[in-house]
């Protein structure tokens, strides 16, 4: 929504209808009507570009070998906006991409800190 008003590539993203899966229970509780979940095919989506990422997390050209490989899979996406289904696909993309690449390296920046105040423990 930070990007787009159009309400059908809204309609892409969030899923209006009230659901009632095991796995939103704790939403609904939580929720005072401001939390909305994901469409299903959102979802596919990310789980696609989360499987991506993790092949090629450890890889020198992160970014550029996840969106290949995101890319050479052919999957079909559905979007119900045609209009704006290609920027729309793309800022979902990168913007995960990036996100995913910063959490990444913040863990294992943090496992190698406390590795390294190991080490020096050790040595002293």
């Amino acid at each position: 929504a930070k990007k787009t008003d159009c309400p059908d590539c809204l309609a892409g993203i969030k899923n209006y209808n009230e659901v009632t899966l095991n796995y939103a229970e704790l939403v609904n509780l939580k929720s005072r009507g401001y939390l909305t979940h994901p469409d299903s095919n959102f979802y596919v989506l990310l789980r696609r570009i989360e499987s991506s990422f993790m092949k090629h997390a450890n890889s020198a050209h992160v970014f550029d070998d996840t969106v290949e490989d995101f890319i050479s899979n052919n999957y079909i996406i559905p979007f119900p906006c045609n209009v704006h289904k290609e920027k729309v696909i793309l800022d979902i993309l990168i913007s995960y991409i990036t996100m995913r690449m910063r959490q990444h390296s913040y863990m294992i920046n943090k496992k190698l800190k406390s590795q390294n105040i190991l080490k020096k423990n050790c040595q002293s």
